[in-house]
């Protein structure tokens, strides 16, 4: 049964390219605009995974995340944070989400290749490759630039 993923990107073309990209690989995409929509998508569809921008000025991703991971019924959808760019204001809250009980699953920093985001989905959607990622290899939780060292570790076995 192909994955469901969530992805909510007030961005019209990179929503549009997500989209193609996520049917491209026989995923099936969920796409919303904003928050509102997100949510509701998340609480009806129980997608895989969620990929949600954190921009500015609403932090729409800090609302999806603080209100799916109290929800019961979707606490347990993998949410993965996308900045739009890091500047002082971002990186302060991204070390305050690290410091939180409940913490995103990842953060990834655009532009990032569409590669990229097949590979998180296969981590994050298959348990054998989650611990592989996070468990065996030892290798932190970080931004995209891990991806590289991913695929060498992880898909060449």
């Amino acid at each position: 049964m192909s994955k469901k993923v969530l992805v909510i990107e007030p961005d019209s073309f990179i929503r549009d390219h997500m989209e193609e990209l996520l049917e491209i690989d026989n995923y099936i995409p969920l796409m919303a605009e904003n928050a509102d929509t997100g949510i509701a998508l998340a609480i009806a569809h129980h997608p895989d995974i969620i990929f949600s921008e954190l921009s500015k000025p609403d932090l729409i991703g800090l609302t999806v995340f603080k209100t799916l991971k109290q929800e019961p019924t979707t606490r347990h959808i993998p949410i993965i944070l996308i900045f739009t760019y890091m500047n002082p204001e971002m990186l302060a809250l991204l070390q305050e989400l690290r410091h939180q009980p409940i913490k995103p699953d990842e953060f990834m920093i655009k532009p990032f290749a569409g590669d990229e985001i097949i590979t998180v989905i296969k981590i994050y959607t298959s348990e054998k490759l989650h611990n592989t990622w996070h468990e065996a290899k030892k290798i932190p939780r970080r931004c995209s630039t891990t991806r590289d060292k991913l695929n060498r570790n992880v898909f060449s076995q």
